[in-house]
């Protein structure tokens, strides 16, 4: 598990990233929301347990290290927007599991 201060600058670097890119986002996100529903909705207990694996943490860590120190590579600017990509659906449907969870 991430712990708090990479998990703020995760969510620094992510509203960051939403604001320079919010008419390209806005697709993407409506996209997002609808899979998100779709997986909470299928497999509930699932996307609640779901966390990345010891590997990716420590990636998306040294990533958004990095970005904070200004030396990522235009590469590695991409692979940190599909890690933040992939952080916002798995909350979006986690948030949508607990509802599903709670009212079944």
């Amino acid at each position: 598990m991430l712990n708090e201060n990479w998990q703020q600058q995760i969510c620094l670097t992510f509203s960051l990233l939403l604001y320079n890119n919010v008419r390209h986002m806005t697709a993407s996100i409506s996209a997002q929301d609808q899979i998100a529903n779709f997986l909470a909705e299928a497999i509930p207990e699932k996307i609640l347990a779901f966390k990345f694996d010891a590997s990716i943490q420590k990636r998306i860590e040294e990533l958004v290290y990095r970005k904070k120190e200004g030396t990522v590579t235009p590469a590695e600017n991409e692979e940190l927007e599909r890690y933040l990509a992939y952080d916002l659906l798995i909350g979006l449907a986690k948030a949508r599991a607990s509802m599903y969870v709670e009212n079944s």
